[in-house]
């Protein structure tokens, strides 16, 4: 019964012991992601700029909202044959056609 205790005891102390390893490793990998954030913002903010002005040269449409389905497709489908000659990753895709948004579908009120 002793030997039980003391087994039991152990595996608490071991997972004590993983848990605080856990917690630090997860702060070190949280800080080492804000370092990156912080370092990587100017890029960041260089480089959209720098799609903005390419993609604006395309002359894209925008898009103000419609009830009609068929209208946001053919949206898409036209910005989408920009993206394929530029060659936009996805998330670059997503924020040049979020800026495409106006009026409704931006969430404006009219």
């Amino acid at each position: 019964m002793a030997e039980n205790l003391r087994n039991h005891h152990n595996a608490d102390g071991n997972m004590n012991d993983l848990r605080e390893t856990v917690r630090g490793i997860i702060q070190v990998l949280q800080a080492q992601q804000q370092r990156e954030q912080n370092s990587a913002t100017a890029q960041d903010l260089n480089h959209i700029d720098e799609l903005l002005k390419i993609f604006h040269h395309h002359h894209p449409p925008t898009f103000k909202g419609s009830k009609e389905l068929v209208e946001a497709k053919n949206w898409i489908m036209q910005l989408e044959k920009t993206f394929c000659i530029l060659g936009y990753s996805s998330h670059e895709k997503v924020l040049l056609m979020e800026y495409r948004l106006k009026g409704e579908a931006d969430g404006e009120l009219s």
